[in-house]
């Protein structure tokens, strides 16, 4: 289409070549950062049905880790610093239930208590770079609590609710609902009730598959179990500043 289009504007030859390789440039940045919101999203390219051999979109798992941190990489630079700012507008707060009522009705059935909002933070200028724009257009999109903070930053506001026996806290998000235990000795158990087959660093212990909140939540419990049969034992903080100290290594660079 670059070339076609190319061939419609009465320049010399020369330039419409130039044209041109800025079409296919700005057609292939564009693709790679759909991909990139799609792998974001934990949507992996799928073989086509019928295939027995293994394809070069699946990366064998040697080479997935330093794939995915790669990618970990790559996002936390492209974004800058990410911070946490504890919800403190009750018409934002509001805003932020509204979204996540469902999600928060089906954790309080589950024993979990709601606690507070969380607000991720990143410089506005970033949108510069296009790739966090999309990003941030794909979360309004999906209806995601956005609003500007102190006139320099983006910020995505999470609901965070813990369980009964403050073991875990539940964070639900555009694609679904995360649990989070933290142990002692450092490892973080993360378990989502969505698609995400992003390796993670090695001292986070994740599971992620498209399941009920329930199932996930049921099966989070298992593993809490299972890490705690190892020795491991369970930080039980609930506050605020040990949930933002905890939150991001999940997503951290490794």
């Amino acid at each position: 289409m670059a070339g076609l289009s190319a061939l419609q504007v009465p320049w010399p030859n020369e330039q419409r070549c130039l044209l041109a390789l800025v079409g296919v440039g700005l057609a292939g940045f564009l693709q790679g950062a759909s991909n990139t919101v799609q792998y974001l999203r934990g949507r992996w390219p799928q073989p086509p049905a019928g295939a027995v051999l293994a394809q070069p979109w699946e990366p064998a798992a040697s080479a997935r880790e330093p794939l995915d941190r790669s990618l970990v990489r790559f996002i936390r630079w492209i974004f800058g610093a990410i911070g946490h700012v504890q919800i403190g507008s009750p018409a934002f707060d509001q805003r932020i239930r509204l979204r996540y009522q469902s999600e928060i009705g089906e954790l309080t059935g589950l024993g979990f208590a709601y606690l507070y909002s969380d607000g991720e933070t990143f410089s506005l200028f970033r949108l510069l770079l296009l790739l966090p724009a999309i990003i941030v257009f794909d979360k309004w999109r999906n209806r995601q609590p956005l609003t500007v903070h102190r006139g320099t930053k983006i910020l995505a506001g999470y609901p965070v609710l813990v369980s009964k026996d403050e073991t875990t806290y539940a964070n639900p998000n555009g694609h679904g609902v995360k649990f989070l235990t933290a142990f002692q000795d450092g490892t973080l158990l993360a378990s989502g009730s969505y698609a995400d087959d992003t390796t993670r660093g090695p001292m986070v212990v994740k599971h992620s598959r498209t399941a009920s909140i329930g199932d996930t939540w049921a099966g989070h419990r298992e593993r809490i179990q299972e890490l705690e049969a190892e020795g491991k034992q369970v930080v039980r903080q609930v506050g605020y500043q040990a949930f933002t100290e905890m939150a991001p290594k999940e997503t951290a660079a490794w």
